[in-house]
């Protein structure tokens, strides 16, 4: 049966593991990422589905793709705020606000090291990129990292570990967006210079 089966009942078209879940929400529209997961709930298995961004609904169509007898749950990833502060000296022949603008465009701007296009579920977000981005700017003799942590978990030294570790359905931010806080919070703290 399966090498005459005509090509249609060779597709998959049912979820059965949690990579399945995964893979299907991934593929919908408007969807950058997606995990899935499988849990027993007390009389049957639910489907967990988590996507990024958070704002896409994808209850439609993978209601159609669950497998039979699970319930299925959907939802935003886990966001997870960072708060990040460097301390930068600046070279005496460079003005502070010159190295300030280069520091802001390279982490906050677009396309940045901090965008949220480069952050995905599950990923240890570490010190030494960050350091070295910093430091690879004109007019910066020296960076220390201040401050590494998570938001939810300030009592997590991340810069005496050097990273910072995500749960499998947590997606790492630093948005610095005045508006949306719990996003992530980036600072920087210039000395020297003109």
């Amino acid at each position: 049966m399966r090498q005459v089966a005509p090509f249609a009942f060779q597709q998959q078209k049912r979820c059965v593991t949690e990579d399945d879940y995964g893979q299907q929400a991934a593929m919908l529209p408007g969807v950058r990422e997606a995990r899935g997961a499988l849990r027993w709930t007390g009389s049957w298995y639910t489907a967990f589905v988590s996507v990024d961004p958070a704002t896409v609904d994808v209850s439609g169509p993978m209601g159609q793709l669950r497998l039979l007898g699970t319930d299925l749950a959907t939802g935003g990833a886990l966001i997870v705020g960072l708060r990040i502060a460097l301390a930068v000296c600046v070279d005496a022949g460079y003005f502070q606000g010159d190295v300030y603008t280069a520091l802001m465009a390279r982490f906050t701007g677009p396309g940045g090291l901090l965008s949220a296009a480069n952050f995905t579920f599950g990923e240890t977000v570490y010190a030494s990129p960050l350091i070295a981005a910093a430091q690879g700017i004109e007019g910066v003799t020296s960076v220390t990292l201040a401050t590494f942590s998570r938001l939810d978990a300030p009592w997590v030294d991340g810069v005496a570990a050097g990273f910072l570790t995500m749960g499998r359905l947590e997606v790492p931010r630093c948005d610095n967006d005045p508006d949306h806080l719990d996003h992530g919070l980036f600072t920087i703290t210039l000395d020297g210079g003109k």
